[in-house]
């Protein structure tokens, strides 16, 4: 009898974690609006207040993205259309920033997107510590279509230029 209420037990938690993640899955896909920027997901938060940072900043995360709830994006992060963020991914944009994942892009198992402060604080840039992109500045930009593979790790300042696939277990930092 024990046996058989263990195993009902492990069917209603199944199912009800399946109901979970459709619903997250819905929230995700599902946005009649371009961007998700308010949503409450355990896994998308604001970055904390510093000194170096003063201002709280939720990501900007285009609806038609993918962000696994065992993924964490934290901060000013911008996430383009179709982009896919696997399990245990970590894209913070709380120490460096902003934080920019372009369109089509794979942030694949694992993978590590952070970057050195970008303010100091006295609220000044660090310009050693961005990199321009088209006018702007951002702590760590990947452009689109490109393939992060598990584990690597984007350590700003750094650029990563489209259609470019960056290896397992590879380390991009203070790079082009």
């Amino acid at each position: 009898m024990k046996f058989h209420k263990q195993i009902f037990t492990i069917l209603i938690l199944a199912i009800l974690g399946a109901t979970v993640a459709s619903t997250s899955a819905q929230h995700y896909n599902g946005a009649k609006d371009k961007q998700l920027t308010s949503l409450n997901f355990s896994n998308i938060m604001n970055n904390p207040v510093t000194p170096w940072n003063p201002k709280s900043i939720y990501p900007v995360i285009d609806s038609t993205a993918y962000i696994h709830p065992q993924a964490s994006v934290i901060g000013d992060v911008i996430i383009g259309a179709n982009v896919m963020v696997s399990p245990m991914a970590s894209i913070r944009g709380d120490e460096g920033m902003p934080v920019f994942i372009g369109k089509d892009s794979n942030v694949q198992d694992g993978v590590v997107i952070h970057g050195l402060e970008t303010t100091d604080e006295q609220g000044k840039p660090i310009k050693k510590h961005l990199v321009a992109v088209n006018g702007k500045k951002y702590a760590v930009y990947v452009g689109e279509n490109v393939t992060l593979a598990h584990q690597s790790m984007v350590h700003g300042s750094a650029y990563v230029g489209n259609e470019t696939f960056i290896g397992f277990q590879s380390l991009v930092f203070k790079a082009k």
